[in-house]
């Protein structure tokens, strides 16, 4: 059983690069040629199509609070992420922050976190988590459970 543990990964990388080297692109000996050969056989895929602005706006809310907020929602689905930076950041009395964005966003954070640190122009991302929670990642890659208040 070891014997086969230990062949395993050397048998999955043959296996991988078998079907690479059979490609009829993998003969071309110059990298200029090869590559465009390759680029022919495998084109890029397409850019992503950007956020609409809606849904980066209403990030952060529930579905609710967004009908709450507007009558219309031009929006079909909310980002899973958002990068954003931190325009201005106040304290409560208990320690928490409060981060304004420079999009007008304005999350609080909800439980303490003394890793979590975060400073004027600090660019964070703000990623959506289980049972309708979210987190802020610091620069650092500290996340910390916030909610957006505004």
């Amino acid at each position: 059983m070891s014997t086969v543990r230990q062949l395993l990964p050397w048998m999955v990388l043959a296996a991988a690069t078998a079907g690479a080297a059979e490609h009829p692109c993998a003969a071309i000996p110059a990298p200029a040629e090869r590559l465009a050969c390759f680029d022919r056989a495998f084109p890029p895929r397409a850019a992503p199509a950007t956020e609409p602005i809606a849904a980066t706006r209403d990030f952060g809310f529930t579905s609710e609070e967004v009908r709450a907020r507007s009558a219309k929602s031009t929006s079909t689905e909310a980002p899973r992420a958002l990068a954003a930076v931190v325009r201005s950041l106040r304290r409560t009395s208990t320690g928490k922050f409060i981060a304004t964005m420079e999009n007008g966003q304005v999350w609080a954070q909800t439980e303490i976190d003394s890793k979590a640190r975060l400073a004027a122009g600090s660019k964070v991302k703000l990623e959506r988590g289980a049972f309708g929670s979210y987190l802020l990642v610091t620069p650092d890659g500290i996340g910390t459970k916030v909610r957006r208040v505004e």
